[in-house]
């Protein structure tokens, strides 16, 4: 299958941000797809142009769009965000056809933009959903579920849910919230990491001392208190 996924975040290994999609389409393409990625050249994290044009990472080929930069939760990302989904529907739409194209919610309007393309080639559109908007706003940004914007996003989340042939969720309770909105199938497909040939097992436990180590976000929504609690039980 010739497979496109729209991320606005989405990176390379060589930049710093969340690699989820590039690993998903490294491993679709050693399954013998061909994956094609439209992402922002302008770095999530850094704030940096990283990238231009089209650039091919083994094997998986990223399709850079230009987009504002912003500083933090302004005026400025927002739009920021609808230049992105406007410029991936250009550019996707001087490609050839694909066989499907999925479509990576760290916003929805990002979501919108991969819909937008597989409507425009009369092929299936897989939504991923990495946060759940609006509700992320309602319970960690204080929104009323009145608020204009929280009623216009979940019009949205709606929307791309019934025209989704498929959600995967990265979250792993999410199924009621989901199908309650009108996703149809929906795949838990939690985050992990890639094996290497490297043996990391020991047999020798007391040659060095055992360190967890938690290398995910540091946000209100990550609940690290659990984090916290699940190391003072395991002492």
């Amino acid at each position: 299958m010739n497979i496109l996924i729209v991320n606005q975040y989405a990176v390379s290994p060589k930049q710093p941000g969340i690699t989820r999609s590039f690993s998903f389409a490294r491993e679709l393409v050693a399954r013998g797809h061909q994956v094609s990625i439209i992402a922002a050249g302008i770095n999530h994290f850094t704030q940096k142009e990283e990238a231009k044009d089209l650039e091919v990472i083994e094997g998986v080929t990223f399709l850079w769009v230009k987009t504002p930069a912003y500083q933090g939760n302004s005026v400025k990302r927002i739009i920021n965000m609808v230049s992105f989904a406007q410029s991936a529907i250009s550019r996707g739409k001087t490609l050839e056809t694909f066989d499907l194209v999925l479509g990576s919610s760290p916003h929805l309007l990002s979501g919108l933009a991969a819909q937008q393309l597989a409507a425009h080639w009369k092929v299936p559109f897989v939504l991923e959903v990495r946060d759940l908007w609006p509700e992320s706003l309602i319970e960690l940004g204080n929104f009323s579920r009145k608020h204009p914007v929280v009623l216009v996003l979940e019009q949205l989340e709606r929307f791309l849910y019934r025209k989704s042939a498929h959600v995967i969720s990265v979250l792993p309770a999410a199924q009621d919230h989901l199908t309650a909105r009108g996703a149809k199938d929906v795949t838990w497909l939690p985050n992990g990491i890639q094996g290497n040939d490297r043996d990391i097992s020991s047999n020798d436990h007391n040659a060095t001392p055992f360190i967890a180590l938690y290398a995910g976000a540091h946000g209100l929504a990550n609940n690290l208190q659990t984090v916290l609690d699940a190391a003072q039980i395991l002492q």
